[in-house]
């Protein structure tokens, strides 16, 4: 539209129908977007047949998320949160929107978070006060990867029906403690310069390095010393 065109438009006060019409799709080259909008009815001869407006591109999807945040409200009570995914170890909860919203509200908003089912089992245990039978069972042989031990704990008669039916204790292989024990009262030595640590395991994401016993120790030292480290980026 002409300068000329435009002060006549403003003269007459022609009338555009805005809402008629939607912005075209962003140009990659430009960045802009433009919307035509066509006259209304009933105008004076002179208007010219449509205004051309445009503004730099938006995305529609933080438009919406911006409308949401400002205006719109969501029942979030209204539903749960789905299972966790394994894979991705989060959850989702997909929000209905409240009733007498506007219109131009999303009908619904999703949040995520990281699964939080064994931090609220534990939580929900130790408010009800749940009680297990640690005393029943014995703990697990020894994981030789992670040099742990597990021990799963029946729940002991008459609790609250919401507790757990076991809880999951872990700790350090028991035998290793006693041999660095027995290794520290010896005054044992290693020698942990002639060997270098082993490659990252996938796995448990840590590193071993199993250093021999110095010569001329005592025999009731342990024959090595093994050190475990989490894995480092970059680090040898």
């Amino acid at each position: 539209m002409g300068k000329e065109k435009k002060r006549k438009a403003a003269a007459f006060k022609c009338q555009y129908d805005e809402k008629s019409v939607k912005w075209q799709p962003c140009d990659p080259k430009t960045k802009k977007q433009k919307k035509i909008i066509p006259l209304t009815k009933h105008q004076p001869k002179r208007c010219p047949s449509e205004k051309i407006l445009t503004r730099d591109c938006v995305n529609v999807k933080e438009e919406k998320k911006k409308i949401a945040d400002v205006t719109c409200q969501y029942d979030e009570i209204a539903v749960k949160w789905q299972p966790c995914n394994p894979k991705t170890k989060k959850q989702k909860k997909i929000i209905p929107l409240k009733k007498d919203q506007p219109k131009t509200c999303p009908s619904s908003k999703t949040l995520t978070r990281d699964c939080v089912k064994d931090k609220e089992e534990k939580k929900k245990a130790t408010h009800l006060k749940c009680q297990y039978d640690e005393k029943s069972v014995k703990w697990q042989p020894c994981d030789p990867k992670t040099k742990t031990q597990e021990k799963i704990i029946p729940l002991k008669k008459d609790q609250p029906k919401a507790c757990p039916p076991n809880e999951t204790l872990t700790r350090y292989c028991v035998k290793d403690k006693e041999e660095k024990k027995k290794a520290t009262h010896l005054k044992c030595q290693y020698d942990e310069k002639s060997v270098k640590w082993q490659p990252c395991d996938p796995k448990t994401k840590t590193q071993e390095k199993i250093i021999p016993l110095k010569k001329d120790q005592p025999k009731a030292c342990p024959p090595n010393e093994t050190l475990t480290r989490y894995c480092v980026k970059g680090r040898t």
